[in-house]
């Protein structure tokens, strides 16, 4: 199986947006298609729902092996993992 990790990447822009995009890295080989797909069409799904109101903007997803991603890229972003879930997430 394909290890994966999400992160999320911010900047603000000088009219005060933030723009964000989505890293999703394969550590392992290249993410299946399919997968790619799904996580791209959801993002851009959020990205639709998005207005200029709220000051937040959203870049297409970035997919791809670690190999692929810079330093920067990596360091610039973070790791997306159960501490954005919520007290009420369950796990089980």
């Amino acid at each position: 199986m394909t290890g994966v990790e999400f992160r999320l990447s911010t900047s603000k822009l000088p009219d005060g947006t933030y723009v964000c995009r989505l890293l999703v890295i394969a550590r392992r080989g290249e993410l299946p298609e399919s997968i790619s797909e799904n996580l791209t069409t959801w993002w851009l799904g959020l990205a639709q729902k998005q207005t200029s109101e709220n000051g937040v903007a959203l870049l297409d997803c970035m997919i791809a092996t670690s190999d692929e991603f810079t330093m920067n890229e990596y360091l610039s972003s973070v790791l997306l993992d159960d501490r954005f879930l919520g007290e009420d997430y369950d796990v089980a």
